[in-house]
């Protein structure tokens, strides 16, 4: 007896074949699509990192790391637990640099009498010196928190300083993505912080409640390894200049004029706040201003600290 298929029959059983083989295929590539998503997510590399100072009055820290690819700092945190002796200023701050961008995140405070006074006289053979200036001390913590930050490939450095301090300890911890590892750290008590209109004595520096002058102010800082500094402007109503000299001969200038909602940088303002790493030796800082208002006015801050690298 001979058998009979049907050509329907036989296509039926075709199709069903292709969508048997087309539903394993799915199943297939949806498992393929997990394991990958799966083992991505599991490689993914992070690092941390958590470093306290030794010292009594460590004022500067330095924590170096290199990222081996493009990082993200998830956030860094630091505290800052000092004392001070008598002072008028104070600067709490966190630096991230691979020595040509910077990132940098700080705290400042002033102590302010309505009632001070300094003037300074240096003419000819004339010298004179009236200083009738508050100070305070201070103790407790001050905590900075920064986040969010793509690092590029290269080696990096965490730069943390406080000034002044009598007795300083700076804790921080550090939380990021990507493959970076660290290299060491590195501390010191060297930092310093000089009110402008204060101890850049020139010419003629006068202070009072409402008005700062002064004319050819200089502060000559002498380095035996590496200076990071801050200029801080007062950004008040007036002009104000700071002239930077390296021990190369090599400066850098900046001029405000801020006439309330006006301000006119006539360098880039990127330097307004550019740390400084360079060479040993004796830095100068040169600077005129003439700041006026009508509330109480605040010296322009010069900040930094002589630091080694680790």
């Amino acid at each position: 007896m001979k058998r009979f298929f049907s050509p329907f029959l036989f296509i039926f059983i075709k199709m069903h074949q292709v969508k048997k083989l087309w539903r394993s295929f799915l199943v297939s590539l949806l498992i393929l699509i997990s394991v990958l998503h799966f083992s991505y997510s599991r490689e993914v590399d992070t690092f941390s990192f958590h470093g306290t100072t030794s010292g009594d009055n460590s004022n500067w820290y330095i924590v170096k790391f290199y990222c081996r690819s493009p990082c993200h700092i998830d956030e860094i945190f630091a505290n800052f637990t000092y004392s001070t002796g008598p002072s008028r200023n104070r600067f709490e701050g966190i630096i991230l640099t691979n020595l040509s961008a910077f990132y940098y995140i700080f705290i400042t405070s002033q102590f302010h009498n309505k009632s001070d006074i300094f003037i300074h006289v240096n003419f000819l053979f004339f010298n004179y010196t009236y200083n009738h200036l508050s100070n305070s001390t201070a103790s407790g913590t001050a905590k900075i928190w920064g986040h969010d930050k793509n690092l590029s490939t290269g080696t990096w450095y965490l730069i943390c300083l406080n000034a002044p301090t009598k007795e300083n300890k700076i804790e921080i911890w550090i939380n990021g993505t990507g493959e970076a590892s660290f290299l060491g750290t590195a501390e010191g008590n060297t930092s310093f912080i000089y009110a402008v209109a204060e101890k850049f004595l020139g010419n003629l520096n006068i202070k009072c409640n409402k008005i700062l002058l002064t004319i050819k102010g200089k502060k000559e800082i002498e380095v035996n390894n590496s200076l990071i500094a801050f200029y801080i402007p007062a950004f008040r109503w007036g002009i104000e200049s700071i002239k930077c000299t390296d021990p190369t001969g090599n400066t850098k200038r900046l001029v405000m004029i801020d006439l309330g909602r006006l301000i006119w940088p006539i360098d880039s303002r990127d330097v307004i706040l550019a740390p400084i790493i360079d060479i040993e030796g004796k830095w100068v800082f040169e600077s005129n201003l003439f700041l006026f208002g009508l509330v109480s006015v605040y010296s322009p801050l010069l900040v930094g600290a002589d630091i080694k690298l680790p």
